[in-house]
């Protein structure tokens, strides 16, 4: 009973089944739901085949019967078809999952398919103008002019810190192979 072509209802089954899933934080659907689907699909099949006034003529003929001396003989057949019943509800009940498997199926292609529909015009439609606004926004451009400066002013400061002990160190190692002890006071240029 595996249906080839995507159901509107399904698919809102299958939406409904996965919000459960969500809501609960399980697994999904258990027996109840699968019988429950199965059955409703047993019974719209079974209405459109069957009339109401041949059920009522049924169910009169089962109860006069029941009324006539005898009607132990027909608790076989009750049986039968308690029996009938009962794997009628097993086989609604692996229709059911079917179906409910089926449309969550269906749901999750059908979200995956908004999600991706969705992200791909917020990258072709939102972003672009997202970028360009905050590109014209004069803050925007401060802010990345104020970051800069004190970027370039902390390499500055690291450059000049990296100079001084460079220039520290090379004096020192000219001192010690010159044998030169300390700083001499040297008259100023001039004087």
């Amino acid at each position: 009973m595996k249906d080839a072509a995507p159901s509107p209802a399904r698919l809102a089954l299958g939406l409904a089944a996965l919000a459960a899933e969500r809501i609960r934080g399980s697994a999904p659907g258990g027996d109840t739901l699968a019988t429950v689907v199965g059955l409703a699909q047993r019974t719209v099949y079974a209405a459109g085949r069957l009339a109401a006034p041949p059920a009522r003529l049924a169910s009169r003929g089962v109860r006069w019967a029941a009324e006539l001396p005898g009607a132990g003989l027909v608790r076989r057949p009750i049986g039968r078809v308690a029996a009938g019943a009962r794997e009628e509800l097993v086989a609604a009940r692996a229709r059911g999952r079917q179906t409910v498997a089926a449309g969550r199926v269906e749901a999750v292609a059908f979200v995956q398919s908004g999600a991706d529909d969705g992200l791909a015009w917020v990258r072709a439609k939102v972003l672009p103008v997202l970028i360009e606004d905050l590109a014209a926004d004069p803050r925007i451009r401060d802010l990345v002019v104020e970051q800069s400066r004190g970027m370039l002013d902390d390499a500055a400061e690291q450059l000049r810190s990296s100079t001084e002990t460079a220039d520290d160190r090379v004096e020192s190692a000219f001192r010690r192979l010159l044998g030169v002890r300390g700083r001499a006071a040297q008259p100023a240029p001039g004087r």
